[in-house]
C-alpha cells in the first residue's frame, strides 16, 4: 500500500467532506459470519484501541470544527460507528454529543446518527439518543431463522430476541429508529419485507452482500447467477403490495430516483460520490470502511488526527481514496453498457480484482441490470430519463 498514498502535487480543489465517521469502538460483542470487518481477512483492529481514548476524541472533535469552519458547512452529519459503538458507553457517549455540540455552536449544526447491532441499547440508551436527536440505524437481518444463522454472540447464541427488544424501545421512546439489513442470499426478500414492516419502525435498507471478483466464484456456485435480484425483486413486490408510503425502503427510493435521473443517496449506485471518511479508535484517518474486503489493511492512508486534518484525505492519489470526493472512472466493460449513468460501474469494493484493480464491472452487474429492468417495466419509467 504505500506507493499507493503519496501526497499528490496537485492543490486540493475537492468538495469538503460533509460526513464524519468515529469509530467509536474497534472491537464488537457479535461474530456475524460475513463482517467485512472482522471476518473477511482484514486484522486491522487488532492493534487498534477497543475503545476510543479520551485524547483520540477530543483530537477528533477538534478536526471536526476545524473542517467546519474551514469549508464554512453549514451542517455536518456525524455518524458513529465501530465495532460496536454502544461498547463505548452511554455517559462517555453522551459527554461526547454535548462537546461536538458546544464546538461547533455558532459554525454548523451536527446531525448525529448511532449504526449499533441493537444488543446493548437500554432505556439509558433510549433517554440519551431522544434527548440529543440521534438518528438510530440497527442491524436486522430478518425473523429469527434468518438473523440468528449469521448475527451470533461470540458464545455461538443467536441475537434476534436483544434486537427485537431494542428496536421497541427505541421506537417507544420516540428515537428515530431505521433497519439495516443485509441481503441473505438464498432467502425470500419478500419474506424478510413482511417481516421488518411489522416491527414499527419507518424505514429499512438492504445492503449488497460484500464480495469480490476474488472471492464470488463459490458463492455463484452456492446461489447461481443472480441471488441479489431474486431477493430484491421479492422484497419490491412485497413493498409495493404493502403500499410503499408505509415504509421506506431506502436503497429501493434510491434505485426509483436514479432511474428518472436524479443524483444518487447512497454511493452503491450512482455517479454521486459519498463525501465522508472514517476515524478509527486510534485517530487513523481512513477511506470507505468496505474497501477491506480488498485486501488487509487497503482502507489505510497513513492519515492521523493528531498530524493531519480530516481533508487530508483528498490529496492521496490512490483510486479508493479519490473516490470518496469522484464518481471513479468506468471499467473498460461498463463503457457501453444502457445502465452506466445508472448503476455507474457499481459500488468500488464490488469491483476489486488483485489482477486488474478496480477495472471491473461490478460482481453483481447483472443483478442490478435485472433490478433496474424490473423496475423500469413496472413502474413505467422511460430508460432515456436516467443522467
Amino acid at each position: 500500500m504505500s506507493d499507493l498514498v503519496t501526497l499528490s502535487s496537485v492543490p486540493n480543489a475537492k468538495a469538503p467532506l460533509t460526513r464524519i465517521v468515529m469509530k467509536l469502538a474497534s472491537r464488537c460483542n457479535l461474530n456475524c459470519s460475513y463482517c467485512y470487518v472482522y471476518n473477511k481477512g482484514d486484522s486491522s483492529w487488532r492493534v487498534r484501541p477497543p475503545i476510543m481514548p479520551a485524547d483520540v476524541v477530543s483530537q477528533s472533535v477538534l478536526r471536526i470544527r476545524e473542517h467546519c469552519e474551514s469549508y464554512k458547512l453549514k451542517e455536518i452529519r456525524i455518524s458513529f460507528h465501530g465495532g460496536e459503538p454502544c461498547l463505548f458507553g452511554v455517559v462517555n457517549f453522551e459527554r461526547l454529543l454535548v462537546d461536538l455540540r458546544d464546538s461547533l455552536a455558532g459554525i454548523s449544526t451536527p446531525r448525529f446518527y448511532l449504526q449499533t447491532n441493537g444488543v446493548l441499547i437500554d432505556d439509558e440508551w433510549c433517554r440519551v439518543l431522544r434527548m440529543h436527536e440521534v438518528a438510530v440505524g440497527v442491524s436486522l437481518d430478518g425473523p429469527p431463522e434468518i438473523h440468528d444463522k449469521f448475527r451470533i454472540t461470540k458464545k455461538n447464541k443467536g441475537s434476534y430476541s436483544h434486537v427485537v427488544k431494542s428496536v421497541e424501545r427505541l421506537v417507544l421512546a420516540g428515537v428515530r429508529t431505521e433497519l439495516l439489513c443485509v441481503m441473505q442470499l438464498g432467502a425470500d426478500g419478500g419474506e424478510i419485507q413482511r417481516h421488518m414492516s411489522k416491527l414499527g419502525v419507518s424505514a429499512v435498507t438492504y445492503l449488497l452482500p460484500d464480495f469480490t471478483h476474488d472471492t464470488i466464484e463459490p458463492i455463484r456456485a452456492v446461489f447461481g447467477g443472480s441471488p441479489v435480484a431474486k431477493f430484491v425483486i421479492g422484497v419490491f413486490q412485497e413493498w409495493l403490495t404493502q403500499g410503499w408510503d408505509q415504509m421506506k425502503v431506502g436503497d429501493l427510493w434510491n434505485i426509483i430516483r436514479i432511474l428518472n435521473g436524479a443524483p444518487s443517496k447512497l454511493e452503491t449506485y450512482g455517479t454521486s460520490p459519498p463525501l465522508y471518511i472514517f476515524v478509527e479508535t486510534d485517530g487513523s484517518i481512513e477511506g470507505l470502511d468496505c474497501l477491506r474486503v480488498c485486501a488487509d489493511s487497503f482502507a489505510a492512508t497513513g492519515l492521523n488526527v493528531f498530524q493531519n486534518d480530516l481533508q487530508s484525505i483528498s490529496q492521496l492519489a490512490a483510486p479508493q481514496f479519490q473516490a470518496i470526493f469522484e464518481r471513479p472512472s468506468l471499467a473498460q466493460g461498463c463503457q457501453g453498457c444502457s445502465e452506466r449513468m445508472t448503476c455507474a460501474g457499481g459500488y468500488l469494493p464490488h469491483r476489486y480484482s488483485s489482477s486488474n484493480g478496480f477495472d471491473n464491472p461490478s460482481v453483481w452487474c447483472e443483478d442490478i441490470k435485472l433490478i433496474f429492468s424490473y423496475i423500469r417495466r413496472e413502474l413505467g419509467i422511460h430508460e432515456g430519463l436516467s443522467v
